[in-house]
């Protein structure tokens, strides 16, 4: 077994249906909290330490969204705040995780983010879309600007983004937060602990994990992708000029 990392983790859910009057519309999924909770408790168990567990109304968009490009942001203190975050709920295609509450809007876009220039270096995505088919020049597509910086760390970002291909399912499988957790917390690659633990069919549904890693130069990044650790996370904010990504057909 590979040495022990500890680091500190945050957690958020979206299981209800949206506050109404906002712009999102979808049904609530009760199933999300089971993961996301499952996720942290095995965190926890593991000897990580956690900083926040949010769910549906103490859940914002602000949270993930960085302060140089929407205002409103918040995301230095909240996600970025952590080295890793795990959050459980809808998407909207290419667009954006979606959100319950409505703090500030009820949708953190991509296009608002950038990640991994504080503490941030895993963020996991458990929704719908965030990653299209084909998932080459999706990943390029919707990846590249919330991994680009921010004015303090231009071309730098987190180690790697965890999320879903097109669809996902959250009721296949509500044990894979867990799962990931133990993974990790046993040293395994977060990008193949991801992979593993994600992956789920159910008759025809099929939830499809993608991981996309930052690096340097594309050797670095593809390292990244199928070897990086927990034991990464002093690493960053890691150069971002290049990204990798291994899905699940």
């Amino acid at each position: 077994m590979a040495d022990f990392t500890s680091v500190e983790y945050g957690v958020e859910w979206n299981s209800v249906a949206p506050v109404p009057g906002t712009e999102c519309g979808f049904a609530a999924l009760p199933a999300t909290k089971r993961v996301a909770v499952a996720f942290a408790d095995r965190m926890a168990k593991s000897g990580h330490a956690e900083a926040f567990r949010w769910g549906n109304a103490n859940a914002w968009a602000s949270d993930f969204e960085h302060p140089a490009v929407n205002p409103s942001g918040n995301s230095l203190v909240a996600v970025d705040g952590v080295h890793l975050v795990y959050f459980a709920g809808h998407g909207a295609q290419e667009e954006a995780a979606s959100f319950a509450s409505d703090h500030f809007g009820c949708r953190a876009y991509y296009a608002n983010m950038r990640l991994g220039v504080n503490k941030l270096r895993w963020l996991v995505l458990d929704l719908c879309g965030a990653v299209t088919s084909p998932v080459p020049e999706s990943v390029v597509r919707v990846w590249s600007t919330p991994t680009s910086g921010d004015p303090a760390h231009p071309n730098q970002g987190p180690c790697m983004v965890c999320a879903f291909v097109d669809h996902g399912f959250p009721g296949i499988n509500t044990e894979r937060g867990a799962d990931f957790a133990v993974a990790v917390s046993r040293g395994t690659p977060v990008g193949t602990a991801w992979l593993d633990s994600a992956f789920a069919r159910s008759g025809s549904d099929v939830n499809r994990p993608v991981a996309i890693a930052c690096g340097g130069t594309l050797d670095e990044a593809r390292f990244r992708r199928d070897r990086g650790t927990l034991a990464e996370r002093d690493a960053g904010p890691v150069s971002s000029r290049f990204l990798a990504s291994k899905w699940r057909r």
